[in-house]
């Protein structure tokens, strides 16, 4: 087995982990979460937050599903069937999760971690629930598809 063979199978393993992630918020916590009151809600959210990061679990998740595809592409070639497959899920990664992810998901938690009140949370606590929860949408078949693309290109390598 080479390290384009290994690094693809972690890479594939990391953002399926991801994308499972997030199908569970979306399908389970989300559901849970919705019917809270303002103040239940940023409780809520605050220990979520502070569970996913400490010790920093999701963001390792997240890092190892980007950087272990791209050691694959490095070691398999552009000449590779497996290329193409492994590329587009990367990218679709890179920006379907990861981009969503650090440009609105996580200003949000930060807001909700450092500054929102559990006693007097903001006059737009749901507009920022709703908008995290809509680019859950995005996050999760982002991640699905990359890792599906990911096990393509494996069977291709």
């Amino acid at each position: 087995m080479t390290t384009a063979h290994i690094a693809l199978i972690i890479g594939a393993l990391f953002t399926a982990l991801f994308g499972g992630l997030m199908f569970t918020f979306i399908v389970v916590i989300q559901r849970l979460l919705n019917p809270l009151s303002a103040s239940e809600y940023t409780s809520t959210m605050k220990r979520l937050i502070k569970a996913a990061d400490v010790p920093p679990v999701v963001p390792i998740v997240v890092i190892i599903g980007m950087i272990a595809p791209v050691i694959a592409l490095l070691g398999m070639g552009s000449d590779s069937p497996a290329f193409a497959p492994t590329l587009i899920g990367t990218i679709l990664y890179w920006v379907g999760a990861f981009g969503v992810t650090m440009v609105v998901n996580v200003p949000i938690n930060n807001a909700i971690s450092k500054t929102w009140s559990i006693d007097n949370p903001p006059a737009d606590w749901q507009t920022m629930r709703n908008r995290w929860n809509r680019l859950s949408w995005i996050r999760t078949p982002a991640s699905v598809i990359a890792s599906i693309l990911m096990m393509i290109g494996l069977t291709l390598l």
